[in-house]
């Protein structure tokens, strides 16, 4: 799939929002409890963020855990969502 690089988040960006959270560990086919897991954060941690609206609010250690996890496996950030990066495309 290919995003116009106009579209795509940049590190000056905001952090990531709760939905893009949501949108990134369900693309995944992750549980809270694997996610967590994964993150080094507790369950309790991803529904609280997960529950929120907008940016997420937390410690800025466990926001950026979490933000490289779903990178790092691949999920792609733009702006209001997020989608899976498929084999063929480019960073």
């Amino acid at each position: 799939m290919d995003v116009p690089t106009c579209c795509l988040r940049t590190s000056e960006d905001p952090v990531i929002t709760a939905k893009q959270l949501r949108l990134g560990r369900a693309l995944l086919e992750m549980s809270q409890k694997r996610f967590a897991e994964i993150a080094e954060v507790s369950v309790p941690t991803i529904q609280r963020l997960e529950s929120q609206s907008g940016e997420l609010r937390g410690l800025s250690t466990t926001i950026q855990r979490i933000e490289k996890t779903l990178e790092e496996h691949g999920v792609l950030f733009v702006e209001g969502g997020a989608f899976l990066k498929s084999e063929g495309d480019q960073p």
